[in-house]
């Protein structure tokens, strides 16, 4: 927070300490007006005259009946609010003698009473802060038009230049220098004044750790280290036109094959949402800030994906786009080929935004509307769209298939999803256009992880479905459902599961049958067992996709209890489809999924039989994982720095056997001490939604989730805030400067600069000025900061800001510029041949220290 000069608050005895009968109680403090210190012809001066009215602070021993108030509009007075307590603002027109008993006092509405309580405190948000200037809120009374309005904004510039922007119908945005609201407080024709809006939580940053993205990614202490490096995703969206390439977060990476030109933001998002590299803002970094990325006008995506797949080494497809409704076609039947062509391809798509609809599957408008045609493919991957807090979107579409099987097949976060937009901006988008790229992205991550652990060979893509959906959290109903199909991914499980090998490829064919051992080690928790396979391509016409049925049967050899995969009652009618999955035979789906809970230790036997194979014989992928805990913490990770500023999701996760409610504890001394964040959370929730103390800085941070006798503890991580005030000093032939606010806590800085990439470290300082080599002079480049905890860790880096090409306030020994073209006029010449000789006349002006007596000129 800004510190800033505090405001007066002493007018007529105003306290913000206190309150009386009569206070008049605001957020910049408690105001008692003195009684009946008024002349019944109430008195003003010209200067408050505010559209023939003045503005008024009325206060009444007893709250005026409807009958008061009617009698003081019809004498022309214009009651524009209530305020506690007994108190009207009012505009009386000029002259007006106030009769009325029941008024106690009547008072002007003065600057320091129309503050926020914040600005009232002297304090102004570092979101409210841009640069050496300040983001203001201020609102006009709302008996004004918009042509007083216009007027008045004029007036407002007099005393505060600066940006003004319309926000309604009555509010202005103002980018104003600082403390200048104080006198903007003070124009009779402002009720109001506040620091700017809070532009809220950001949720891609969130979508990254409820994909667990973050415990496997790069900026927390995990062995994985993965950002998608060596992975080409193809994003089909809509046309590309000019504002795809120019995004800074895709620098290097992106391959623009768009075709047209489109003003839409839409394909930006999504791309962003990938792959995006947060090299702007880091908030809005993408699932995979170092995969690789073709981008094509959808469905060239999709219609080149063989040829891709070949000559790009194109391992992963996102497509945010419908294709008819609830229906498998040709187009399903391409994808469904594709992946069962190329082996390591997988497809993803979106769900759909279209509950509500009806798609004929009949159980009306709340079951059976995925939009599409391709994404009922039973290959391919489709995504429901929910929340940071795995709550879904009521828009999201959900299953099941036009023939009972499962869709969705997983749920991702695509609700207010920050992410890159056009001309270097970025912004919030739901929908299943945003959860799609995020499990595209995700996925990334999941290839990238398997090629380390198995010498770069790529995973199937069937396996890495099967990967994604049999360690996803469950959410909604027990086991799988039609509206979250198996859950919310869990990308930090995928990876457990590819690091101990828990993987099994086999074939078979009709009437074989393979058995597979797995041990179950005493203490798990619970044992996850998933069958896929990439199937064979059905006829559009066919009534049930499915080609080749595989079943599976699990079985304890100790025991000899054997156990089927949960299935789903496909019945349309709205309470079959809500029931929660049985153990039954599966002849529907190329997935089967076994979950036991608290299972006896052992060896089980894993049963998959070729029911009918006609297509033989069929590869299939069985994956399988234990849990070991009871409850498992997994934001913050650990080795991240969070900013203080902002709120953050602890996420942690439970089995079902743990009941009761949570408690969430920090530490700042790595553990000796603990403190309080929230007690008695219900068992039903699984994350929170922590608003730091603003006054923290420390690198030996802890957080700790309690249930009962179990404790969940993160790694160490670091609380640091983010560097503000970030400026180019200068930029010189051979050093750049930037200098910047100091942060509490921060034990040295580090300066980035966009390289091919990414924004690279080019230097660092203890101090608040950072000196580097500069790069060419002749392109412009980004710049941003970040600082360093005592643990040598890097806080979020600044959002970046641009600099132009040249030099910057650098005064050298020879230095000329040409300041303008006088002829010709257009500053172009004509073909040299054939035309008559023509003046060119330019004006120069010596930046230098030397005098220059011969200036050589080309053209």
């Amino acid at each position: 927070m800004r510190k800033l000069l505090l405001v007066s608050m002493v007018l007529f005895c105003a306290t913000i300490f206190g309150q009386s009968q009569y206070s008049v109680i605001l957020q910049s403090g408690n105001y008692e007006l003195d009684e009946k210190k008024f002349d019944q012809k109430l008195k003003y001066k010209s200067s408050e005259i505010v559209d023939d009215h003045f503005i008024r602070l009325v206060q009444f021993y007893q709250v005026p009946t409807q009958k008061e108030q009617d009698l003081l509009t019809n004498s022309g007075a214009k009651l524009l609010g209530y305020l506690p307590k007994n108190t009207f603002l009012i505009a009386f027109p000029e002259g007006y003698i106030l009769n009325d008993n029941n008024v106690r006092a009547v008072a002007p509405f003065t600057g320091p009473m129309k503050l926020s309580r914040k600005l009232a405190m002297g304090t102004i948000p570092e979101y409210a802060i841009i640069g050496d200037k300040e983001r203001i809120l201020v609102q006009f009374y709302t008996h004004l038009n918009n042509h007083s309005i216009k007027g008045y904004a004029n007036e407002m510039m007099k005393i505060a230049p600066g940006q003004y922007t319309l926000k309604g119908s009555h509010q202005l945005e103002i980018i104003i220098e600082p403390n200048k609201w104080q006198a903007l407080a003070e124009l009779p024709f402002l009720a109001y004044v506040q620091e700017g809006e809070d532009p809220g939580e950001i949720e891609n940053y969130k979508a990254r750790s409820s994909h667990r993205v973050d415990a496997i990614g790069l900026t927390t202490d995990n062995t994985y280290k993965l950002d998608g490096s060596g992975v080409m995703i193809s994003l089909g969206d809509v046309n590309s036109g000019p504002m795809l390439d120019s995004h800074i977060d895709f620098e290097g990476r992106l391959t623009d094959l768009g075709t047209g030109n489109n003003n839409s933001d839409h394909g930006n998002h999504t791309t962003g949402t990938a792959f995006g590299a947060g090299n702007l803002d880091p908030d809005g970094a993408g699932m995979a800030p170092g995969a690789d990325l073709r981008y094509y006008t959808y469905p060239s995506n999709l219609n080149n994906a063989d040829a891709d797949y070949v000559n790009h080494a194109v391992r992963i497809t996102s497509s945010s786009f419908s294709n008819g409704c609830n229906t498998y076609t040709s187009f399903s039947a391409q994808v469904d080929k594709d992946m069962y062509d190329n082996r390591s391809l997988v497809h993803v798509f979106s769900a759909g935004n279209n509950n509500n609809n009806n798609c004929g599957y009949g159980a009306g408008s709340q079951w059976g509307n995925i939009t599409g045609g391709h994404k009922q493919g039973k290959n391919v991957i489709a995504v429901a769209n929910m929340t940071s807090g795995d709550g879904i979107s009521g828009s999201s579409s959900r299953g099941p298939a036009h023939d009972g099987r499962v869709k969705p097949d997983i749920g991702g976060v695509g609700t207010s999803v920050y992410s890159t937009l056009n001309n270097n901006t970025y912004g919030s988008k739901s929908g299943t256009s945003m959860s799609c790229p995020g499990i595209a992205g995700t996925l990334s991550l999941i290839y990238q992880g398997y090629k380390q652990h198995n010498n770069g060979t790529d995973p199937d893509g069937g396996l890495a479905k099967a990967l994604l959906m049999n360690t996803a959290d469950d959410v909604g109903n027990k086991h799988v459902d039609y509206i979250y199909g198996y859950g919310r991914v869990n990308a930090y499980r995928a990876m457990e599961c590819i690091e101990a090998g828990n993987i099994i490829i086999d074939s078979v064919s009709t009437t074989g049958s393979n058995t597979h051992t797995i041990n179950v080690p005493a203490g798990t928790k619970a044992v996850r067992v998933m069958l896929h396979w990439t199937d064979k391509e059905a006829f559009p016409f066919a009534g049930r996709a499915l080609v080749n049925d595989l079943d599976m049967v699990v079985t304890h050899s100790n025991t000899n209890t054997s156990y089927l995969p949960w299935v789903l009652d496909p019945t349309p009618n709205a309470g079959a489809l809500n029931s929660v999955a049985v153990r039954a035979v599966d002849s529907l789906n190329n997935t089967e999924q076994f979950t036991l809970e608290s299972p006896a230790t052992g060896d089980y036997t894993i049963q998959i039989s070729g029911n009918a194979v006609p297509n033989g014989p069929q590869r299939y992928y069985v994956v399988y994982s234990f849990v070991t805990e009871d409850l498992e913490l997994r934001a913050p990770f650990g080795g991240e720095v969070w900013n203080p500023t902002k709120n953050y999701n602890i996420r942690w996760q439970t089995t079902d056997q743990l009941g009761g409610n949570s408690t969430l504890q920090y530490s700042l001394d790595n553990g000796a001490t603990w403190t309080n964040i929230v007690n008695g959370l219900p068992a039903s929730l699984k994350n929170y939604n922590w608003n730091i103390p603003n006054s923290i800085a420390s690198s030996r941070v802890k957080v700790r989730v309690i249930r009962g006798n179990d404790t969940a503890t993160s790694k160490s991580f670091g609380i640091l805030r983010t560097p503000t005030g970030l400026t180019v000093d200068w930029i010189c032939p051979d050093s750049t400067q930037i200098s910047f606010n100091s942060v509490p806590g921060a034990i040295g800085y580090v300066a980035h600069r966009l390289g091919t990439k990414y924004m690279d470290s080019v230097g660092t300082s203890t101090t608040t000025t950072i000196r580097f080599a500069t790069a060419n002079l002749s392109a412009g480049n980004w710049y941003s900061v970040s600082a360093l905890d005592s643990a040598g860790r890097k806080s979020e880096r600044a959002i970046a800001i641009r600099r132009n090409a040249g030099t910057l306030n650098c005064v050298l020994p020879n230095d000329l510029e040409m300041v303008q073209i006088i002829s010709p006029a257009s500053g172009n010449l004509k073909d040299c041949l054939g035309v008559d000789s023509m003046d060119v006349v330019i004006r120069v002006k010596n930046t230098g220290q030397n005098d220059l007596d011969t200036i050589p000129l080309n053209y």
